[in-house]
């Protein structure tokens, strides 16, 4: 399987045809094939016995709650506390991955494309907003929510209204002239009975399951279902803050672009919320922390451009979903 993300190429070589279809599931949208080389391959393996996988007395560079880290020259290898094994060959651009069980593959290779390719969108003046976005009538709405703030369940109820199209469910990409570009990978949803409407409406084929570490099973919904809504997006913009509210009520304020620039430093800036952000921070070398300000440097230019092409409110969000949503719809009509 081959992906392009916006000149972002990867390579997928496995026998294994389960996770060959969750990955297809995950990035629909992106796979396209292509001739020349890419800019990673991914190669994945199950392995009864991933520790032999590991050269012996590594000594760790850093570690994590998910993962052991270990440099030798231009080979990083990560442990994921043995259950999975990952092997990055820099120089060659390669990812080798082996595991003993295929969801937990699936869900470690499904970071790594994204801790890749989001390296590589950065370095390109693309960058990712932890927001919400769906568009309509030539206008892009961005709605920023920390996580489990509630962007999915309001992602979903505009699912349901088919004149909205879709930009993404989690992290819009914005250019460094401030457009804004479609990012629909997959849509990730938890077993509970307000997405049971939404999940029996899906075909089997747009959907698979991810068992996840931490945080349990989730259905996830190939997006690209919804194709003749992932249409081009508008030039006008309308960005929003969210902020949860025990009330029953929807409340909203006009705020001016300095205001929202806070909340864009938050939420794309550094990119609380993004895959990436923290291993962004752990990077050490000398060489690593210049990349990463001109990272810094390149997410604020796109930042301050969005802000220039928008209008900007703060919302709160009550109990009340169905009138939260009616309350961001009227907003494309200000």
């Amino acid at each position: 399987m081959k992906l392009n993300f916006y000149g972002f190429k990867i390579q997928i070589q496995t026998k294994l045809k389960v996770i060959e279809q969750k990955l297809r599931v995950d990035f629909n949208y992106f796979v396209q094939e292509f001739n020349e080389k890419p800019n990673l391959n991914i190669i994945i393996e199950l392995k009864e016995n991933i520790t032999s996988c590991l050269p012996e007395n590594l000594v760790a560079t850093k570690q994590s709650f998910n993962s052991i880290t270990y440099d030798v020259g231009s080979i990083r290898y990560n442990d994921y506390y043995g259950e999975v094994v990952t092997k990055f060959d820099y120089q060659n651009e390669s990812c080798f991955v082996y595991g003993l069980d295929e969801g937990r593959i699936h869900e470690v290779v499904y970071l790594v494309i994204l801790s890749r390719q989001g390296k590589w969108f950065d370095r390109n003046g693309m960058h990712k907003i932890h927001a919400m976005g769906v568009s309509k009538n030539n206008k892009n709405m961005l709605l920023m929510l920390p996580m489990r703030g509630g962007k999915t369940t309001t992602f979903t109820k505009f699912l349901e209204d088919d004149t909205y199209n879709i930009i993404s469910d989690d992290s819009p990409v914005i250019k460094l002239n401030g457009d804004v570009k479609l990012f629909p990978i997959r849509l990730g949803v938890e077993q509970v009975n307000r997405y049971e409407k939404l999940l029996q409406s899906i075909p089997a084929e747009f959907k698979s399951e991810l068992s996840r570490k931490q945080f349990g099973t989730k259905s996830l919904i190939d997006l690209l279902y919804f194709k003749d809504r992932l249409q081009k997006v508008g030039v006008h913009n309308i960005l929003v803050q969210g902020i949860r509210s025990n009330s029953n009520k929807f409340e909203v304020k006009k705020i001016n672009k300095f205001q929202m620039f806070n909340h864009l430093v938050t939420n794309m800036i550094v990119g609380i919320g993004l895959p990436m952000i923290i291993e962004y921070f752990l990077e050490s070398s000398i060489k690593d922390k210049v990349v990463n300000f001109r990272i810094l440097v390149s997410r604020t230019i796109a930042a301050i451009n969005l802000l220039l092409s928008s209008d900007c409110y703060l919302v709160h969000l009550g109990t009340n979903v169905d009138a939260n949503v009616s309350g961001l719809k009227k907003l494309f009509s200000n």
